[in-house]
């Protein structure tokens, strides 16, 4: 005979009354700015290019820093290196970040494919438990990469644009959701 499981009732810490609100307004605008970049999918595009550029030139910095904060080191000039090389790119981005959104795209239709691959080929082979959602995985991903390659370099131009849109309506979804969950439990 089994055992019959009951789960205590959740308790929300008095500090957490309150916070639903948070998760609810930063879920709302998280949302908003998502809907804001799905009616010009080219400047959101633009926007994450420059986002990117904005990190390399960062990275750069530090490594520039790092190698000539640390003199003595041996592989300083290694340092130095690798961060006028990051310099030099995100400068690249910055000047041209609709060629960089068309490599970007590329990119993510070749690494989409190779990751269906190769969940595909060990599925199809082995076939252990379940295989056939990995290879439906697989192949969705293969697929993607497909329509991606297909359509480029022409959907350069909107298609990170849409993932950064997406990505913020689901983010605002969600948290909006989570926050919504903590409020019903404090009642």
């Amino acid at each position: 005979m089994g055992t019959l499981h009951m789960s205590a009732p959740v308790r929300i810490r008095p500090d957490w009354q309150e916070i639903w609100k948070w998760f609810v307004g930063l879920g709302a605008g998280l949302a908003g700015i998502g809907a804001l970049a799905t009616l010009n999918l080219m400047y959101a595009t633009m926007l994450t290019s420059f986002s990117i550029s904005a990190m390399m030139l960062l990275g750069g910095v530090l490594h520039i820093v790092h190698g000539v904060g640390a003199p003595l080191h041996r592989r300083r000039f290694f340092w130095l290196a690798s961060g006028l090389f990051y310099v030099a790119a995100g400068f690249s981005v910055l000047m041209m970040p609709f060629l960089a959104a068309s490599l970007l795209t590329l990119i993510l239709a070749v690494a989409l494919g190779l990751s269906g691959i190769m969940r595909m080929v060990p599925a199809w082979v082995r076939r252990p438990a379940g295989w056939g959602w990995t290879l439906a995985s697989g192949s969705t991903s293969l697929a993607a990469a497909a329509v991606i390659a297909s359509t480029w370099p022409g959907n350069s131009l909107w298609f990170l644009g849409l993932l950064l849109s997406v990505d913020l309506l689901i983010q605002g979804a969600t948290l909006t959701l989570v926050g919504l969950s903590i409020r019903s439990l404090t009642r």
